[in-house]
């Protein structure tokens, strides 16, 4: 027996019930008919023709922003299996918008990368970064502004920076695997998996670690991304030391200067970490 498509409107619906449990159930409900029906037409609320598993995927976005703990861990980890997606929807999870005035804020990566452009050093970076915050913002024409694109906006970078660590390590976990499948979105979400090497929970960032050796072949790893890679090494964990170590052997440096830095940092793990010698020589 198969499930009938026409549950999927129930199921969008339910995502406002006051229950917890109802919205868990309509979550995985949206999941389930998006992979049975992925190109089915959808027709949103502002009268668009959407693919099923396009508007499933919005849907899921919007409740990794939810009240309730276990709906944002459930929203988090379902959208990685969700990989045919269209690459438009995929984009919108890393950029924030700010919607109050209809103005779009340059994120930090945005900043980052164009100030790393101009080859300012660290400290020029930051004064740069400070003195122009206020100017980087960018109008949005309203005409282009939908309820149910705006869902999309944002979806990671709220699930990475949550405050519970089971809701960004489910992130972490869709972020790799959507990367893996769509090249481009790995580079795109490079800049935030290398932020999460500086979580403050151990198993978080060795997940981060391990999932940014699982897209190493997609991407390539600026100096500025390097240096943050290297700082880890200084990790009081050898299982953190071990795999950051792990990556490196994986990964594609941009520059010479990159293949410089990460010996000298193998070099002086050495000097700090005498026992991690095997390891380091492999």
């Amino acid at each position: 027996m198969q499930l009938a498509p026409g549950v999927y409107g129930s199921a969008c619906e339910a995502l406002r019930d006051d229950y917890e449990e109802v919205r868990l159930k309509a979550v995985k409900l949206l999941w389930v008919v998006s992979q049975i029906y992925p190109e089915r037409a959808i027709i949103s609320a502002t009268s668009d023709e959407r693919r099923c598993v396009d508007d499933a995927f919005v849907r899921i976005c919007q409740m990794v922003n939810d009240l309730s703990m276990k709906v944002r861990v459930q929203a988090a980890g379902l959208l990685g299996s969700l990989h045919l997606v269209s690459a438009r929807y995929l984009q919108q999870t890393l950029d924030k918008k700010v919607m109050s005035h209809l103005k779009r804020k340059k994120t930090d990566h945005e900043q980052q990368r164009e100030l790393h452009a101009s080859g300012l050093k660290g400290s020029e970076r930051w004064a740069t970064r400070t003195s122009k915050h206020i100017a980087s913002s960018a109008e949005v024409n309203p005409e282009e502004v939908s309820l149910i694109d705006s869902g999309a906006c944002g979806a990671f970078v709220y699930g990475l920076e949550d405050e519970l660590l089971e809701v960004r390590s489910a992130a972490v976990d869709s972020l790799c695997e959507l990367a893996d499948q769509h090249p481009d979105f790995a580079r795109q979400s490079l800049d935030f998996l290398v932020d999460m090497f500086n979580d403050e929970i151990e198993s978080v960032r060795l997940n981060a670690i391990h999932s940014l050796r699982k897209i190493s072949r997609h991407v390539v790893l600026r100096e500025d991304q390097l240096e943050t890679i290297l700082g880890v090494l200084e990790d009081y964990s050898w299982e953190i030391r071990d795999a950051v170590r792990e990556l490196l052997s994986h990964c594609q440096l941009s520059t010479r200067a990159c293949l410089h830095a990460a010996i000298y940092a193998l070099l002086g793990n050495l000097t700090k970490y005498p026992q991690d010698k095997k390891s380091i020589w492999r």
